[in-house]
């Protein structure tokens, strides 16, 4: 994980995936085309990229809008997601 924040890759995956930085505008395939584009761009190899995609589906990152809002340690979009859904979530129990 340090190396991909010292790389920004968790940014970059952000902009690419929420261009607008609006959550339900996001451009996922629901797949990790774009992860593995970024990483490749990175330098990563095939092995290191398929590793990294096993660390992201381990920890909730189950396609590349799911690594920004599950994995991404810091993320604009991430925060504003959580909160949103825990505010839709304290609404509904009233």
């Amino acid at each position: 994980m340090g190396v991909l924040n010292r790389q920004f890759f968790f940014e970059r995956l952000e902009k690419e995936i929420f261009p607008t930085g609006i959550v339900d505008s996001s451009t996922c395939r629901h797949d990790y085309i774009v992860t593995t584009k970024l990483l490749s761009q990175l330098g990563h190899d095939a092995d290191a990229i398929e590793d990294v995609i096993d660390v992201m589906r381990a920890n909730g990152g189950f396609c590349d809008c799911e690594i920004v809002l599950n994995t991404a340690p810091e993320s604009r979009i991430r925060e504003k997601y959580w909160k949103d859904e825990h505010a839709r979530l304290v609404d509904g129990n009233r």
